[in-house]
């Protein structure tokens, strides 16, 4: 089966909102769940810090995978030019903007 690394991210730690339901999802083997903030301070949640997209790069393993982002259009954009300047080839990105009907991929 296909391995899986879900980067989660939002403000604070409250606005992950059921984490637990995810944690078990994660206790599986194909499934590497990364909780990710940007406002809270670095090391004061069990979460890595740093938008999602950044935490992602980070890590280094978008280059040859698939990648899907969704969330708010502005979040959306933003991450999809990240990874293009990073060097993820647009074929392997895919998106979707919460709210908005376009296919997932279409031109922004």
């Amino acid at each position: 089966p296909r391995r899986v690394h879900l980067f989660w991210g939002g403000r604070r730690h409250l606005d992950l909102y059921d984490r637990p339901a995810i944690e078990r999802l994660a206790a599986r083997d194909w499934i590497r769940f990364v909780p990710c903030v940007s406002d809270d301070p670095p090391g004061a949640v069990p979460a890595r810090h740093g938008t999602v997209i950044d935490v992602a790069l980070r890590y280094g393993v978008l280059a040859d995978q698939d990648v899907y982002v969704c969330g708010p259009p502005a979040m959306v954009d933003a991450s999809v030019d990240s990874l293009l300047a990073a060097g993820v080839p647009a074929r392997r990105v895919r998106y979707e903007h919460f709210g908005y009907k376009e296919a997932a991929g279409d031109e922004r």
